[in-house]
């Protein structure tokens, strides 16, 4: 008699219901890169730098990448989270690129953004 969990993920092995879990936390400056309306900005427009741990990790179907800071009591997202996550590396950082929700529309709409992130060493 075999055993039921060797049973299981030989099962979902054959459905290809296989599921890799990747998750990589660092801490970040992170500049959204694109306006809200997902609309390509100069650097020089750039928003401000936000600092937190970046978050980049797989989720059913897709990637997705978070921005969270650390609270005394609780942690918080600092920007809307990305889905559909593609990371570029540079020599002087990560661009982190996906969709959000632009809960502001009327519908709320997914467009384009991208967070140009550097790791930096936590204060």
């Amino acid at each position: 008699m075999s055993d039921p969990l060797i049973r299981c993920a030989s099962k979902a092995a054959a459905e290809r219901q296989i599921v890799l879990y990747i998750h990589t936390v660092m801490w970040c400056s992170v500049r959204e890169c694109r306006g809200p309306n997902g609309e390509r900005l100069k650097r020089s427009d750039w928003l401000a730098a936000v600092q937190g741990d970046l978050a980049i990790y797989n989720a059913r179907d897709n990637m997705v990448a978070t921005l969270e800071r650390p609270d005394l009591e609780r942690r918080h997202q600092v920007l809307v989270p990305l889905f559909d996550v593609r990371v570029l590396t540079y020599a002087d950082g990560l661009l982190v690129v996906g969709y959000r929700l632009n809960v502001a529309s009327e519908p709320v709409r997914e467009c384009r953004q991208a967070w140009f992130c550097v790791p930096t060493i936590r204060a």
